[in-house]
């Protein structure tokens, strides 16, 4: 196995411009040397000093530039330059089954550790090891917490329009709208009877519009001809039955921003905003949301879905949409052959109790749980939760050591730790890093600490 140790400093690293910091150095060599799986070192910076200072210790080092653009992706896991060193020794080196990176910031990794880590890695069927602590302050979230910005129904097109029944009259209507800008939804619950309807139309179909503070329902037939223009983008109500109604969208100016492929309308709202996002499908009758401006400048959003049926039915859809800018399409998961709308909230996190909604925080793995006497269970050990020490251990990369097949190099990172990647669990007095001076008294006090400690 080869031991690769990437050095690249920076300003923050004051203490490696010191003999203490050589010191540090020379002695992480030493407990990488003494590892028993360790066949050679190899070290990568891109100081000129650093490379000079090495030359005793008898490692193959080599100066490298760093690549920075492709170090960000695993910079706050990987040491910083642990990219363009795997791929220097790519370059340079006949391909080694397996390597491990070394972070030479933590002079507490001892050949033992080095020892018992890799013994643990390849008894293990996982292709990944990477070095974790324990956080003291256990971070789990029971609640997450939300504000509104936005409320909406929308109405699932019909494609069957042969089936409308509009108050008992035939479907002679619709030909008076051109079948290419017309839209006509499923049938919603509508109480006609609430609306004080004055003059009841003869074909079933009304304009609603607002006066003052009241909203009325006007029969399309009594609209004058300059009223007939200024409605010819609006919707309008069809009387379905004593309790529903379907919605009837017309345009003859407006043509909807539809991205690229075969897609189609696939929804009405009633809403003011409406054409910050709409509802659309494809030939496969797929549903997507279409976000459009203003909605996509925003940073992240959440939208959350419920799904309406016809038998007054209402399912949440599990997962939330997370809305990204520069995104514009989203398919709706799940089977929308029977659902005839849709409500979806538009959210945003609260990081403070002035929040619009609270909902239980969504586990990727269910670390706890509630009991039929709402209390809070540690699903790990079956035990009730009074305090944060009752919740499951939780750990952090500690970024001390990672151990991999050369293969894979970097690319495991970060969307490799999981699944496919296995955990050494660092004690307390055995991961530090030290950058600074004051984290070097803190390292220190670990070595006093552990030999005055029975």
């Amino acid at each position: 196995m080869i031991a690769l140790i990437p050095i690249f400093l920076d300003k923050s690293d004051e203490i490696y411009a010191s003999t203490t910091g050589n010191k540090l150095i020379g002695l992480f060599l030493e407990s990488a040397k003494r590892a028993k799986w360790i066949e050679k070192i190899v070290v990568v910076t891109n100081d000129e000093s650093i490379h000079k200072l090495l030359d005793k210790y008898r490692n193959e080092t080599f100066l490298v530039e760093i690549r920075k653009k492709y170090e960000m992706d695993s910079a706050n896991i990987l040491p910083w330059g642990t990219d363009s060193a795997i791929q220097y020794l790519k370059r340079t080196f006949v391909k080694n089954s397996y390597l491990t990176v070394l972070n030479f910031r933590n002079p507490l990794i001892s050949s033992r550790i080095l020892d018992d880590a890799m013994n643990q890695f390849f008894s293990s069927d996982r292709n990944l090891m990477l070095s974790v602590r324990e956080i003291k302050d256990n971070p789990c979230q029971l609640f997450t917490y939300y504000k509104i910005m936005d409320v909406r129904t929308i109405f699932l097109t019909d494609t069957d329009v042969e089936k409308i029944r509009c108050y008992g009259k035939s479907t002679i209507l619709l030909d008076k709208f051109d079948e290419k800008n017309r839209l006509v939804t499923h049938p919603f619950y509508f109480d006609w009877d609430s609306k004080k309807i004055s003059q009841w139309s003869a074909c079933g179909v009304y304009f609603r519009k607002t006066c003052v503070s009241e909203i009325m329902y006007v029969p399309i037939e009594s609209l004058t001809d300059r009223n007939r223009r200024f409605c010819e983008d609006s919707i309008f109500f069809i009387y379905d039955t004593n309790s529903s109604a379907r919605l009837l969208s017309y345009s003859k100016t407006t043509e909807l921003d539809f991205p690229q492929g075969e897609y189609s309308a696939a929804g009405i709202q009633l809403a003011e905003n409406s054409t910050d996002f709409s509802i659309i499908k494809n030939e496969k009758d797929e549903h997507f949301i279409h976000v459009s401006t203003p909605l996509e400048l925003i940073e992240n959003y959440i939208l959350k879905i419920h799904k309406i049926y016809s038998s007054s039915k209402i399912d949440v859809i599990e997962n939330d949409l997370i809305i990204n800018s520069g995104k514009h399409l989203y398919k709706i998961p799940g089977d929308m052959s029977d659902c005839t709308g849709l409500i979806t909230s538009i959210l945003t996190y609260s990081e403070n109790d002035d929040c619009d909604l609270v909902e239980p925080f969504k586990q990727s793995e269910k670390l706890w749980d509630v009991d039929g006497q709402d209390r809070l269970i540690n699903t790990k050990t079956g035990k009730m939760i009074t305090g944060r020490q009752g919740f499951p251990e939780t750990f952090e990369p500690d970024g001390s050591f990672f151990i991999m097949s050369q293969e894979t190099g970097s690319s495991f990172i970060p969307e490799g730790i999981g699944k496919n990647s296995n955990a050494y669990v660092l004690k307390e007095n055995e991961s530090v890093q030290i950058r600074s001076r004051l984290e070097y008294m803190h390292y220190r006090a670990i070595q006093k600490a552990s030999l005055i400690s029975p």
